[in-house]
């Protein structure tokens, strides 16, 4: 049996959006969420999407991403260089929309934030 999926439920990454931003400074860990939204601009209610997020700066380094299964997702990050990071995600998969090694030019490129992160404080 198919089931065919619903262009209104699948994520769009124009639309979807990163929500509080906790930045810790560098050698703590960081994190966002993130609200997956349709392509209608309706907040979605349940998971199952599959966000690859990269942080670019001074070093390099993948978040990792928890699906709260109603359409949060959360990313947690440890920066260990200080400076200017900017957050690259890309969502892989949405409902029926993914394929196993897919082409390059198959991944829809989301937002992409610039943030500090600064130095740890020694107490």
């Amino acid at each position: 049996m198919m089931i065919k999926c619903c262009f209104r439920f699948k994520t769009s990454t124009e639309d979807s959006e990163i929500f509080s931003v906790q930045i810790r400074p560098a050698g703590e860990y960081s994190r966002f969420f993130v609200q997956s939204r349709t392509h209608g601009v309706e907040r979605k209610t349940f998971g199952g999407d599959s966000w690859r997020v990269y942080l670019e700066g001074p070093s390099h380094l993948a978040g990792t991403v928890f699906d709260h299964n109603n359409g949060v997702y959360e990313v947690l990050f440890l920066i260990m260089e200080p400076g200017t990071y900017k957050i690259n995600m890309i969502l892989d998969y949405t409902l029926c929309d993914g394929v196993i090694d897919p082409p390059m030019d198959w991944f829809k490129n989301g937002k992409i934030i610039p943030f500090i992160v600064t130095k740890r404080r020694i107490a």
